[in-house]
């Protein structure tokens, strides 16, 4: 999968876990989601970061 793909992904799940917190339970989970969204964000750093320096060591 590219990793433009892979990042939209993490993106969407983003906003699912926000979009929950806020029509199903009236923002109730402020904190959980911040921590989710938190955890997503680095996951989808981790990979853009691991992706790059796999691309770099590929073209030397």
């Amino acid at each position: 999968m590219k990793t433009s793909t892979v990042l939209i992904l993490f993106i969407v799940m983003m906003q699912v876990i926000t979009t929950a917190n806020a029509v199903v339970f009236d923002g109730g989970l402020g904190d959980v989601v911040f921590w989710f969204n938190s955890a997503l964000f680095m996951g989808a750093l981790a990979v853009y970061v691991y992706r790059m320096d796999k691309d770099k060591a590929a073209g030397k």
